[in-house]
């Protein structure tokens, strides 16, 4: 690190641990790399398109609107900085959520809509449609 005062470390991330659980972390390394303050470390993390998507998944799944109690996406989205490893979820999910991420564009306000619009069916979650289910019927008996 320089001498210049406008220079900073930084850590960032995505996803993961929150920025106090890393801090305490980086407690325990205080001292132990030349040139670094811990305490005067710039935290970055962020939280992926995916962890939104679960957390919007999770919430229509509890039975609740898309956001849960949250007013918009921005409260939802401060509310997932404040847990541990937003992106955690069932592979079924994962896929899900990589779904959602793409039918809405990327942007939090896409995925929100097309939720609001077509709930988890349109991610090809929930009750099969009847012509699928007669499908598996007439599949199933002709294997017997």
């Amino acid at each position: 690190m320089s001498d210049d005062p406008t220079k900073m470390w930084q850590i960032a991330w995505w996803n993961g641990p929150t920025v106090a659980l890393m801090r305490f972390l980086a407690a325990d390394l205080a001292g132990s790399v030349v040139g670094v303050d811990v305490e005067n470390l710039q935290w970055n993390r962020t939280i992926t398109p995916e962890a939104f998507a679960l957390a919007l998944i999770a919430n229509v799944r509890a039975g609740h609107p898309p956001l849960g109690t949250h007013a918009t996406c921005g409260q939802l989205m401060a509310a997932l900085e404040r847990i541990d490893h937003p992106q955690r979820g069932t592979s079924r999910d994962l896929e899900l959520a990589r779904r959602l991420v793409r039918l809405g564009d990327h942007l939090e306000h896409g995925m929100l809509a097309f939720l609001q619009q077509h709930g988890l069916a349109g991610l090809g979650e929930g009750p099969l449609l009847p012509q699928v289910v007669d499908l598996r019927a007439n599949s199933r008996a002709e294997t017997l």
